[in-house]
């Protein structure tokens, strides 16, 4: 009772000691809230009431509190508050007993079911704390101090197992013929006389009218039972927990003041946006605040009234703006467009005869040989094959030229080589020792991997190459002449590359992609990416601001020709000055495959191809060589009478074009009477499709052919 004492103190003297705003106001009012109790106990009677309880633990019940509170403002984050309860605490406690019984002389389970069943009211004082973290939500924090006005209770203990038989014996041993037994009832003896439970709780405040001076009040408080509910050793812990849900109802008068004073705030604040191609982010600049302040008054308030101005300003970077857009024609042999194409991709079974470029090219003033070259270790030679190449395309095979040398020379011990190094006769001219030098680096790399006998290797050095390439102080026929070229005593050294494998043909030889981009601040690079069924089949990549039209010519890369009967997908990817970039919708060419599997099971007709190359030809002449020559006679033995002879001249990108063409046809015609062979057809294109990359030596030599098809019925 002193701690109550003291608190009343406490809250009288806080209600007098703070001034509180206008806006801030005392309310009082009455609660009323719904309790779902939670009994803990250990325990196995009260005093002054038998039991042969197995001890009681824990219990639930429901009741009420209801009562008055009055509430304080200290300031507008707290409050101080007091109410006055009337706390109903009841709960059954329950635990069931084992136990083994006799039915019809034998032995069986049993259950004795212990009750006790606990009325508990307590008439207390609640003062709490209120705190506002938001408007209109409340936090509590307090406690319940009070005394047990009614502490009663009634305990028994009944079978529950068997349902259906059984009774208790008497004090004498007899039949009672009840079921139950040990009920006691009455006011707990020795109960606590004051009860104390700290308390938690949230409220939220709804106003009820204009004003706010009647306002409900839903809260959520849990009670913490700290305090025994009877004083005695033998009843331990014994506490009670309750969650209460309710509603309190509360009038908060008006303030018996002429006028409520209040403030308020007004900000005016606009924002100019400003583009800028200087900067990277968003830049932020406040501007010069104004401030302006009046005092407005009406029946019921003085308001103060602060204005403040002020511009700001945002500077953004400049968005510019970049689109793409793809779309993509066939090619047919001659180049011209068509619309929407579908390609039918043929598989035959074929034959490639490739002449081998018998020369090793070198960079400027270096004796080097070039990292483009494929170089073995000695142990990677055990598994060499030339056969293994078929897969390889033309520039990557001659690549291999060193090996295919090597291995040939391990196959042929008899056979001799010699190996004349060359120089351009420009920048080179007359250092006949890097001539030298260069043919040594071909023989070490021979002799020291492939482990050719040195005696079977001549080396030979001078400037220019016999058969130069002119003009010399151009800086392309530099590149050419700066070599080394091999000659054997043996055909079977430097003979054609020949392999037997599956062909895939296509409909139309090539697709053109056209993109087109829309770059505001500039086209930096772009690429184009073609896929089936996820997989990568080509990339083309451009580090440039121009757009131009990209052709893959699919028929002469067949590693990329697809083999899957789905659709193609192109996309094309640009990136601007700023380095945004912008993707174009994925577009489609349809695929369909007949491969030799599929003609063979639905008996379609079936034919063989094969293709062969010339290449040397003398600078600016039509003559078939002697090397050239023993390739047509090798053609010549594998044509049949039907067989139909496609020969198509070409050459590289020096030169001006009608005149390659020109050349290129003179070449093809030549050609074509050498074969002597009623189903033959030639052309020349000359420069107008260069079918290897003109960038390297090798690329441009091996665009001055003549490609021979031959095309043989399978019966």
């Amino acid at each position: 009772m002193r701690l109550l004492f003291l608190l009343l103190i406490f809250i009288v003297y806080s209600s007098a000691a703070y001034a509180v705003e206008d806006t801030l106001r005392s309310s009082y009012g009455v609660f009323g809230n719904f309790t779902l109790n939670a009994h803990i106990a250990d325990f196995s009677r009260v005093p002054d009431c038998p039991s042969c309880s197995p001890g009681y633990r824990q219990g639930s019940g429901t009741g009420f509190t209801l009562g008055i509170l009055y509430e304080h403002p200290i300031d507008e984050m707290y409050s101080i508050a007091g109410r006055l309860s009337y706390y109903n605490m009841s709960g059954l406690l329950s635990v069931i007993e084992p136990t083994t019984i006799i039915v019809n002389g034998q032995p069986a389970a049993g259950e004795f079911e212990h009750t006790f069943d606990a009325t508990l009211n307590s008439l207390g004082f609640e003062p709490t704390i209120r705190i506002t973290p938001v408007e209109n939500l409340f936090i509590n924090v307090g406690f319940h101090i009070g005394a047990l006005l009614t502490k009663n209770y009634s305990q028994k203990e009944q079978i529950i197992k068997p349902s259906n038989i059984g009774t208790f014996l008497d004090s004498n041993g007899d039949d009672s013929f009840s079921r139950t037994r040990n009920e006691f009832s009455g006011e707990l003896s020795k109960a606590a006389s004051v009860y104390f439970a700290p308390l938690l709780g949230v409220s939220y405040s709804l106003p009820l009218n204009k004003n706010k001076s009647l306002i409900a009040e839903p809260e959520l408080f849990y009670v913490f039972g700290i305090s025994d509910i009877v004083d005695d050793p033998s009843v331990k812990g014994w506490i009670v927990h309750s969650l209460r849900v309710g509603l309190a109802l509360k009038y908060s008068p008006m303030p018996q003041k002429d006028k409520i004073r209040q403030r308020e705030n007004i900000e005016k604040i606009d924002t100019v946006y400003i583009e800028s191609e200087n900067i990277a982010v968003k830049q932020f600049k406040k501007g010069i605040e104004k401030v302006e302040k009046e005092t407005l008054e009406d029946e019921d308030f003085i308001t103060d009234m602060s204005y403040l101005s002020r511009t700001d300003t945002v500077i953004t970077p400049k968005f510019f703006s970049i689109e793409a857009s793809i779309t993509a024609v066939g090619l047919t042999p001659d180049l011209k467009e068509v619309a929407k194409p579908k390609f039918i991709i043929e598989e035959f079974s074929t034959a490639r005869l490739q002449p081998l470029l018998n020369y090793v090219f070198f960079d400027s003033l270096s004796s080097d040989i070039n990292s483009r070259y494929f170089g073995l270790n000695a142990a990677g030679t055990l598994g060499f094959s030339v056969d293994s190449l078929y897969d390889l395309d033309v520039i990557n095979t001659y690549r291999h030229l060193l090996n295919i040398t090597g291995k040939r020379m391990s196959d042929f011990p008899t056979a001799k080589i010699t190996l004349t190094g060359c120089n351009d006769g420009a920048a080179e001219n007359n250092i006949k020792g890097l001539s030298l030098t260069r043919a040594n680096s071909v023989k070490d790399y021979l002799v020291n991997v492939w482990k050719i006998n040195p005696d079977r290797i001549t080396v030979k050095s001078r400037n220019l190459p016999d058969k130069a390439s002119t003009p010399i102080n151009d800086p392309e026929k530099a590149q050419e002449n700066r070599r080394v070229e091999i000659v054997s005593d043996n055909y079977e050294i430097t003979k054609p590359v020949f392999a037997s494998f599956r062909l895939r043909t296509t409909s139309l030889p090539g697709i053109r992609f056209k993109p087109e981009v829309n770059a505001e601040a500039g086209l930096k690079n772009w690429e184009i990416t073609i896929t089936q069924d996820g997989q990568l089949l080509k990339q083309f990549k451009f580090d440039s601001d121009k757009l131009q039209n990209a052709d893959w010519i699919i028929a002469d890369d067949q590693k990329s020709i697809p083999v899957l009967d789905k659709p193609l997908n192109y996309v094309l990817t640009a990136v601007d000055t700023k380095n945004q970039s912008a993707r174009s919708k994925s577009g489609t060419i349809e695929i369909e495959q007949i491969t030799v599997q599929k003609k063979r099971e639905q008996g379609l007709i079936d034919k063989q191809i094969d293709n062969y190359s010339l290449i040397l030809f003398d600078f600016d002449k039509s003559d078939v060589s002697s090397a050239n020559k023993e390739i047509i006679n090798f053609i010549k033995s594998r044509l049949k009478t039907d067989s139909k002879v496609e020969i198509t001249g070409y050459t590289d990108r020096t030169g001006e074009a009608d005149y390659n063409k020109r050349l290129s046809e003179r070449r093809a015609s030549t050609v074509s009477n050498e074969l002597k062979h009623s189903g033959s057809t030639f052309k020349g294109l000359g420069e107008d499709i260069l079918i290897y990359d003109n960038d390297f030596p090798e690329g441009r030599f091996y665009c001055r052919t003549i490609n021979i098809r031959v095309e043989s019925e399978v019966k």
